[in-house]
């Protein structure tokens, strides 16, 4: 369960400019396989919150998130390019 929310509105940084901006899918209740998140939300968004069992909210990048799941990371995207550079 989600809904398309204000990040800064969700940690209490109020700012009348923001009241419309969605830029996040505030995540109420998630279980079972990361990716299904990716391949069910009707529409992209640069940031999650979750909200877990009574503790703080945890706010993560949506763009880290799915490149771990597709096993890339920064490192390996410069290892991979140099990799390809050099066997040119």
């Amino acid at each position: 369960m989600a809904i398309m929310h204000n990040k800064d509105l969700l940690f209490g940084k109020k700012t009348e400019k923001d009241l419309d901006k969605l830029d996040c899918w505030y995540v109420h209740y998630a279980a079972g396989d990361i990716k299904r998140l990716f391949e069910i939300a009707p529409y992209e968004m640069k940031w999650a919150v979750f909200e877990r069992e009574n503790q703080k909210l945890k706010c993560y990048d949506l763009d880290r998130i799915r490149r771990l799941i597709n096993g890339q990371n920064k490192d390996s995207q410069a290892t991979n390019a140099n990799s390809t550079a050099t066997s040119s």
